[in-house]
């Protein structure tokens, strides 16, 4: 599964500045005295945390995963600045993956998957997020040509190849014939 680096390093970044107030919190109030259980901001902070813990882990596992049990570690014992220190080199790991990614990696456009038509993506999600990007093109393509276009033109006896010819030909449709085009395109637009 690939990280959204972005996406990582706001999730990151949230949770340590929550780390960071809980350390300042305990410092001002704990360390001086008297506590009820339950009625700080602290430990609404702790709860909190405990919340966000499983996608910190989830995504400290892909990207240096000896820091996954330590963030856990730190947290239940409460050593809310050494979970800072942990999530400042987990932020360092993905800053140095952005890096990478920025400089080394495929320089083709970029698409966000909500950009793309709902009968695509909803067919290569899940594919695709495993990693199998090759059966998530093959499913998306399948869902778009082999059932979305045939049941939009209620055409189901020809082969994909044949519709296609039929349904974006630029000739004027005879009789019982459908034809479809993309917006912005006109008549005959080679």
């Amino acid at each position: 599964m690939a990280v959204d680096i972005e996406r990582a390093i706001l999730a990151v970044t949230g949770f340590r500045n929550s780390a960071q107030q809980a350390a300042q919190l305990w410092t001002d109030w704990y360390a001086g005295g008297s506590r009820t259980p339950g009625t700080h901001p602290y430990d609404a902070l702790q709860s909190q945390m405990n919340r966000q813990l499983a996608l910190i882990e989830a995504i400290a596992r892909q990207v240096d995963p000896e820091i996954a049990p330590k963030i856990r570690e730190h947290l239940r014992s409460g050593q809310d600045q050494a979970i800072v220190d942990a999530c400042d080199v987990l932020l360092g790991a993905l800053d140095r993956q952005q890096d990478i990614a920025a400089i080394v990696g495929p320089t083709g456009p970029e698409l966000a998957a909500s950009q793309l038509h709902e009968w695509v993506w909803s067919a290569a999600a899940k594919q695709w997020d495993d990693g199998h990007r090759r059966d998530a093109i093959q499913r998306a393509c399948t869902t778009v040509f082999d059932q979305e276009l045939r049941s939009k033109v209620q055409r189901y006896d020809m082969k994909t190849s044949d519709l296609l010819g039929l349904v974006f030909n630029v000739n004027e449709p005879r009789s019982g014939e459908v034809r479809l085009r993309i917006p912005g395109f006109d008549k005959g637009t080679p």
